[in-house]
This record gives structure tokens, C-alpha cells and sequence, in this order.
């Protein structure tokens, strides 16, 4: 079993480093950046070796216990470190990250027009960075440390919430927990990531690791879990797919059906007031509502059956888990050398098996819109109830001999540190082409909110049409300062004429508008498309 552990961890680390060295083809988007890394890794094999000489058996068990303040401090710790090595890569898609371009240039328009920058997909992630935004242009603080002030924030909080959740374990334990929750590149979501994703990533593994650890949950305990659910899916609507691990969860720890249905309505009444408050008010009584039909929770991307059975599909999948859970470059070969009995009838192990499932098949079915790995950080939220499977998994495999975690474990650290740590070097960096897109957007909002307060289409628009005719002209404006750079001057023309027309079309009536609404939709489709094509 030793040698067998010690050989899965070798084969794992070995693995990483051709995935690293085929970087340099294409397909293999990430682990591009660990091309010139692959041959030191390759060297990093013989690290499991060391433990199965090591003379510690696996049996001696050393309970490792924080204390609160002690968790904080850590956390705080931690979190210092990822505001040391935040992100500050901003390029545009597919090679940059998520809609980090976009959101840097919106939110500071949307928040000082209108308040806030809305989505029904995202209402309360939105919400607040449109808000703490406010608060920080009043100390000097621009859009992007605010971004990262937030996101740091909720590293603090994950941090925590997994400390806690490790606490009173055996150091093993302890050690394989850190490695698979806190040691993924997926945790790049908190070190000052320009996104969305950080929020609503804390309250699923809140919710998730709470659950595991209350071995009878009370009245209190539903009512908590159904406040965090509600909340994950207010900051985002991918969050709500908590509810499939959550129903299990309720129905094996109500042990009847009576208890079973009870114990639901403990949880389920205070998730629909949160959401029912947080929907009313976004949807009916804010100034500026939320268009619901504008969701792609009511028309969402599916991928079309030829894409989803496309090499290219699969490939992307493949990247995908293992950019959030690296350490199954370890598993996986132990499991094919070992062969041992899986405990699936383990009601910890299936109730984050269905997590990691329900979020796996939504990154599968849903597509990308941005393209990978743009497009990585939403698509990577399994990895919390991914990588809780795991631990749960090997810890239970660990109780039952079935593993040996003195061979195993370097192996596990050495994939999941390298693997999260080239990941963070690579969004830490700061290339000039860097500084001049993040010079450009930012350039432009200001360009932007200069021209807007005094612009007559925007003042005569119709309140309900305010937010489209300032999100269609903050795009034109880019659009014809891309072509300006470019030295287009047919495509600037043409965008000088588009602009004229969206004037006249955003101010006709009711009737006129609607009818037109969909010829001016396609050219503005149109030109997006071709804007595109254009160099950066």
C-alpha cells in the first residue's frame, strides 16, 4: 500500500509536468504559463520517496486544535498574502480573465449614473461592488483596488470558514484539507480578482462544510443553511444549484418523511423571504429595475449537442478539473494502482459527490461566452464541493487502510502548490500590454462620464431606456476609439453613423421603438463582431 501511495503521488507530480511541457501546444490553456517550469517539476518526482522512507506510520494520529483568535490571525495572514500578490493582469478575452475589462469600464459608469450596476444573474455581487466602489472614489481608491480590497476580503472569510471546518482533525487530515481546499488555482478568485465569483464561492463553502460538520442539525441550524443557500444564489444564480447536495443532505439527517418535510420548511421559509425581499425590491421597487428578460437565468446559453461531444469541449472540461482540482493527478493513479473498495454508500461522500456533480454538469452543458480561459473562474465553481469529495474520500479511505497517506500526501502538496502558485504568478504579472489595456478602459469610463451628463439622447430617453442608451453609447465610445487606434477611418464612419441613428431610434415612442428595436439590435451585433476582429 506504501509503495503503491508513494508511486501515485510520483506519477501524479509527472504528470503535471507534461501537462506543463504540451502547454506549449494548443488545447492545454492551462498550463501554458508553466511551459519553462515543466522540467523542474518533472524533478519534483522524487519528493514522494522521501515519505515512504520517512519512519512516521500512518496510524499515529496527532489531533491538531485552533482557538478562534487563532484562526483570524491565519486567515488575516493569508489574506495579506493575497493582497501581496493580487492580480493585475487585465487583458482582454479569451486570454484575459472573465469580464474583468468589461466590469472595470461599467462599474464606475453605472454605479455614479444610476447607483449600481444590475443583473438579474448576479443582483447583490453587483450590488455591492457598485456601492463599495462609491465608498472608495470618496477616499481615492480606483475600481480596480476596490475590486481587490473585496475579493481579499472574501479570501479572509474562505480561509476561516476552512480553518474551522479542519479544526480538531488529525495533522494528516489537517494537511490534506489545505492542500486540496486552499492550494487550487480556482483560489485566484481571491487575490484581488476583477470578477463575481468570490462571493458567491464563500457561501457555497459555507454551506457546504457547515453542513459537514453538524453531525444533528437543529432548528437553527436549517434556518442557517437556508439563509446561506438563498444569499449564495442572490450574489449568483450558479450558487443555487446548492439546493440538489442540500435536499440530500436534509432528508438523511431527517431520518422520515414528517421530519423530512419539517425540517425543509426550516430551511426553505427564511431562503424564499431573503430571496423574495432581495427580488422584490431589484425587479419592482428600485428606481432603476432590474429587466428580467435580459437574464441569462431566463435564457440561458446552452451548448448546442454538436459542441458538447466536440473534442474541443472535452479538452476544455479536462483543463477545467484540473485547474480546480489539481490533486486528481494523484488521485486518479492511486486509485487505478490500489484498486481499493470506495466507500460510496458514505453519506458525507454522497452529499458532496452530488454537489460536485450538479456544478460539474452546469460547467458542461452552459456555454462559455467569453471562451477559455476567459471564461475559467465561473466554469471552475465545482472545485468547493469537487475538493471537499476528495477529502472526504481519502479521509474515509485513510480510516479504513486503504491508503497510505505518508506516501501520498507530498505528492498531493507538491501538484496542488505548484499547480496554484504558477497560476497566481502568472495573473500577478504586469506586462506593458497589460497597463495599456487597463489605461484604455479606465480612460475610456472617464471619457465616457464627461460626455454623458450633458449628452440630450441620455437626458430626453425615456427612464426605463436610461441604462440600455448608457450601456449602447459607453460601447460605440470604445468601439470608435478602437478604430481610431486601429486607423479605420471606413469603420469609424460607419460607427459616427450608427451613433447618429441610435439617437434618433432612443427617443422614438413606445411602438416605434419596439418595432425597431431588433433591426438596430442586429447592426449593433453586427459591428461588435467585426470591433472585435481589430487588434487590442
Amino acid at each position: 500500500m506504501k509503495v503503491r501511495s508513494a508511486l501515485a503521488a510520483g506519477t501524479g507530480i509527472l504528470l503535471l509536468a507534461l501537462l506543463y511541457h504540451a502547454g506549449a501546444g494548443p488545447g492545454f490553456w492551462a498550463f501554458k504559463h508553466g511551459f519553462e517550469w515543466a522540467a523542474l517539476v518533472a524533478a519534483c518526482a522524487f519528493i514522494p520517496i522521501i515519505g515512504y522512507f520517512l519512519p512516521i506510520k500512518s496510524s499515529h494520529i496527532r489531533i491538531v486544535r485552533l482557538n478562534v483568535p487563532v484562526i483570524l490571525i491565519v486567515s488575516a495572514l493569508c489574506a495579506v498574502a493575497m493582497w501581496t500578490f493580487r492580480q493585475r493582469l487585465i487583458l482582454p478575452p479569451p486570454q484575459g480573465n472573465g469580464d474583468g475589462i468589461f466590469l472595470l469600464e461599467q462599474i464606475p459608469v453605472f454605479a455614479e449614473l444610476f447607483g449600481f450596476r444590475a443583473s438579474f444573474d448576479e443582483i447583490l455581487e453587483l450590488y455591492i461592488h457598485s456601492k463599495f466602489y462609491l465608498a472608495c472614489k470618496a477616499f481615492g481608491i480606483s475600481i480596480l483596488d476596490s475590486y481587490a480590497i473585496l475579493s481579499c476580503f472574501a479570501g479572509f472569510i474562505y480561509t476561516a470558514i476552512v480553518l474551522d471546518f479542519l479544526n480538531n482533525r488529525p495533522r494528516r487530515h489537517w494537511i490534506l484539507g489545505i492542500a486540496l481546499l486552499l492550494f487550487t488555482p480556482a483560489i485566484q478568485l481571491f487575490f484581488g480578482y476583477v470578477e463575481h465569483y468570490d462571493g458567491p464561492t464563500v457561501l457555497i463553502g459555507a454551506c457546504a462544510m457547515l453542513a459537514l460538520r453538524w453531525e444533528t442539525p437543529g432548528h437553527r441550524q436549517w434556518l442557517a443553511l437556508g439563509i446561506l443557500a438563498a444569499l449564495g444564489a442572490a450574489f449568483h444564480m450558479m450558487a443555487g444549484i446548492s439546493i440538489l447536495p442540500l435536499a440530500y443532505y436534509c432528508w438523511i439527517k431527517s431520518g422520515n418523511r414528517a421530519s423530512f418535510l419539517r425540517n425543509a420548511l426550516h430551511a426553505a421559509i427564511p431562503a424564499g423571504a431573503v430571496l423574495g425581499i432581495v427580488w422584490i425590491y431589484f425587479l419592482l421597487l428600485a428606481k432603476h429595475p432590474i429587466v428580467l428578460g435580459e437574464s441569462f437565468f431566463v435564457k440561458p446559453p446552452f451548448y448546442p449537442w454538436r459542441q458538447i461531444l466536440s473534442a474541443k469541449h472535452f479538452t476544455d472540461m479536462f483543463n477545467l478539473l484540473l485547474m480546480g482540482m489539481p490533486a486528481l493527478l494523484c488521485v486518479v493513479p492511486l486509485l487505478l494502482f490500489s484498486r481499493p473498495r470506495l466507500p460510496w454508500r458514505d453519506q458525507r461522500i454522497v452529499f458532496t459527490s452530488i454537489g460536485f456533480a450538479g456544478f460539474l454538469l452546469a460547467s458542461f452543458v452552459i456555454h462559455p461566452l467569453l471562451d477559455f480561459p476567459a471564461d475559467w473562474d465561473l466554469f471552475s465553481i465545482f472545485q468547493v464541493y469537487g475538493n471537499l469529495f476528495l477529502f472526504e474520500l481519502l479521509r474515509t479511505m485513510d480510516r479504513a487502510e486503504e491508503v497510505d497517506f505518508q506516501g501520498l500526501l507530498p505528492g498531493i502538496l507538491v501538484v496542488c502548490m505548484i499547480s496554484t502558485g504558477l497560476w497566481i504568478n502568472r495573473n500577478h504579472k504586469n506586462p506593458p500590454e497589460s497597463q495599456l489595456t487597463l489605461s484604455r478602459i479606465l480612460a475610456n469610463s472617464e471619457q465616457f462620464l464627461s460626455q454623458i451628463r450633458t449628452d440630450r439622447v441620455f437626458r430626453d430617453a425615456p427612464e426605463g431606456r436610461k441604462k440600455k442608451v448608457a450601456a449602447v453609447k459607453l460601447f460605440l465610445l470604445g468601439a470608435r476609439n478602437k478604430a481610431i487606434r486601429n486607423g479605420n477611418s471606413a469603420l469609424t464612419s460607419e460607427i459616427d453613423h450608427e451613433v447618429l441613428e441610435f439617437d434618433r431610434f432612443a427617443v422614438l415612442p413606445e411602438e416605434e421603438y419596439k418595432s425597431n428595436y431588433p433591426i438596430i439590435w442586429g447592426r449593433l451585433t453586427d459591428l461588435n463582431r467585426r470591433i472585435e476582429e481589430l487588434p487590442p
